[in-house]
């Protein structure tokens, strides 16, 4: 009995979590590499597009990653420039959570300082904003 009680909580471990969820990314990009979203049909219609008529920030984004792992950075940016600027930043972000020392990794510390946060949700809905303006140059920011 004691041996089940000391592994019954092997999913809380922060090495889980991240193995649990690098897995999940790697199968939702090998999906996206298998089931093109440029293709019309593919993949349902974004919901906020489709009742609106407007684009949301993340319309675009399956198509940009498509692209991405083709090696085409220009042809991304034109699906989602937020989600093309967004990756290197939250692959820096994650390194960093990586190299702190294993005690202090023991624990995820999701709290954004309140600056970085209001400053994440202002540039989001700015994008969102933005790229709904039918004026040339911002017709650049609409998938």
């Amino acid at each position: 009995m004691r041996g089940t009680e000391t592994h019954s909580n092997w999913w809380r471990s922060p090495w889980a979590t991240l193995v649990i969820l690098s897995a999940l990314t790697a199968g939702g990009l090998a999906v996206v590499r298998l089931v093109d979203p440029r293709v019309p049909g593919n993949y349902p219609t974004c919901p906020f597009l489709f009742f609106t008529g407007c684009y949301c920030p993340g319309c675009g984004t399956l198509r940009a990653l498509a692209t991405l792992m083709e090696g085409n950075l220009r042809g991304a940016m034109g699906y989602n420039l937020l989600t093309v600027i967004s990756l290197p930043i939250l692959a820096v972000l994650t390194l960093g959570m990586l190299s702190e020392k294993p005690r202090a990794f023991r624990r995820f510390n999701l709290r954004f300082p309140p600056l970085a946060a209001w400053t994440t949700l202002a540039v989001i809905v700015i994008f969102w904003g933005l790229r709904n303006i039918p004026v040339d140059p911002l017709t650049i920011l609409a998938p």
